[in-house]
């Protein structure tokens, strides 16, 4: 069970200032100076951490900039003991002998000390008083080093202070001064600190407010911007554009561009109307006093509608490219078709080379066929001006031929392997023959000297 803790980021509001410092990593070192204020004077530091230590605590000196980028330090100091495991106890949670004494520096300041339970009886009652007559009032003057020196020798005091005596009453000396009554100060510090707490829920709630505005005016800005682009004229230049592809294809070929041309325009139209729709004052993201949520809401429904614009404005990128590959493809279909006419010629003179050498070549001739063919619809379609589907016949062509010429070469090959696996074939026979009479000859004096039962 982890003891109480005391952050007091408001005392220190109007006292610290310093540069934002490295977060240190180390678990096991007693004194990380993440902030660096200590400087040269570190040794002293540490010599008071030591003597906390040799009273049984576990000692964990830290500086940080701005609550090790936390919301405040408690969190930070959570973190950590997370990540120590020495700062753990086996169970996983706070170690009964931890002293975790930790100042943030930065414009999110403050003080804490998180300790174990072993020390919550000495410390739950004294920890304030330290505080404020030890630590802040160095802090303040910027002795650093010395308010984490005297905050430490104070907590050793207090931790290795023996209880006070049974036998009788006791008299508390300070200093031979009277004792000071700290109730006053107390309530002061208790308004201060809720003072503090209510101004940085407020300053935070302003903050996430005003993020949530901007956001929704953001993307109410580009669903303008988006709508402003799709404007009559420039899509009358797509569709221009379309049109001067398609004028050398058939409208077999223009069709996809025109369907996915009438869908954008559908889709501007919806998200267009939604837009107007949305143009009233309670959905006006200008407006400065709407909740977090308000503004959220207002956020999401112009998102909808800028998602839209933005797949219709990936639609009319995508149209271009169409078009500029129709283009290409109205000039280079000629030059397909001319190259599946050479790799057929090519094929037919090397059907002839073979089966002039006395071979038949079937799998060629079906082939052959098969080019010629898909040749024939290459033209057709190129006369209707079917770009689309000449090039693909036009490509079919081409590799039926050479897969036609490749099976007739491969005739003369498969006759070398066949005539080979013959020769392979007889010299086994010759092998089996010559066994056969050697077994023939063994039979042959079984039968002559045994009776035919006892073969």
């Amino acid at each position: 069970m982890k003891g109480r803790k005391w952050c007091f980021a408001s005392l220190f509001a109007a006292v610290l200032l310093a540069p934002l410092g490295a977060r240190a990593d180390d678990c096991d070192r007693t004194v990380v100076d993440g902030a660096g204020k200590f400087g040269g004077d570190l040794s002293r530091v540490e010599s008071a951490a030591q003597k906390l230590g040799n009273a049984g605590a576990t000692v964990r000196v830290r500086t940080v900039m701005n609550n090790g980028g936390y919301a405040n330090l408690d969190l930070y100091e959570a973190a950590e003991e997370r990540r120590c495991q020495s700062w753990q106890a086996p169970d996983g949670g706070t170690k009964n002998t931890l002293v975790v004494f930790m100042v943030s520096f930065g414009e999110a300041r403050g003080a804490g000390l998180y300790y174990g339970t072993q020390w919550a009886h000495k410390l739950d009652e004294q920890w304030p008083t330290v505080l404020t007559t030890q630590v802040t009032p160095r802090l303040r003057d910027g002795n650093f080093a010395g308010a984490f020196e005297a905050g430490l020798g104070e907590i050793a005091r207090v931790v290795t202070a023996k209880p006070p005596s049974a036998a009788g009453p006791t008299t508390v000396i300070n200093n031979n001064k009277p004792a000071a009554n700290l109730s006053g100060l107390w309530w002061v510090l208790g308004a201060i600190v809720v003072v503090f707490f209510l101004l940085r829920s407020r300053r935070r709630e302003r903050e996430r407010r005003q993020a949530a505005q901007q956001k929704a005016q953001a993307v109410k800005a580009n669903c303008a911007t988006y709508i402003g682009q799709f404007d009559d004229a420039s899509l009358a230049l797509v569709e221009a554009g379309i049109n001067k592809a398609a004028s050398a294809a058939s409208e077999e070929d223009a069709r996809p561009l025109r369907e996915k041309m009438a869908s954008i325009r559908t889709a501007v139209n919806a998200a267009t109307m939604e837009f107007a729709e949305l143009q009233s004052s309670r959905n006006d993201p200008s407006v400065d006093d709407y909740a977090v949520q308000t503004y959220e809401q207002i956020a999401a429904a112009y998102d909808g509608i800028l998602k839209k614009l933005r797949s219709a404005n990936a639609a009319m990128d995508e149209i271009a490219s169409g078009c500029a590959r129709l283009e290409k493809l109205v000039g280079e279909v000629p030059g397909k078709i001319a190259d599946a006419k050479k790799a057929i010629q090519a094929a037919d003179e090397r059907q002839k080379a073979v089966k002039g050498d006395g071979y038949k070549t079937p799998d060629s001739d079906r082939q052959m066929a098969d080019a010629l063919e898909e040749l024939d619809n290459a033209e057709d379609q190129l006369k209707q001006k079917r770009f689309g589907q000449a090039a693909e016949s036009a490509a079919r062509a081409a590799a039926l031929a050479g897969s036609s010429a490749a099976s007739a070469a491969a005739m003369p090959v498969r006759r070398q392997q066949i005539e080979s696996d013959i020769a392979a074939l007889k010299t086994r026979i010759g092998g089996v023959e010559s066994k056969i009479q050697a077994g023939r000859k063994v039979f042959e004096e079984i039968s002559s000297t045994f009776a035919e039962t006892c073969w």
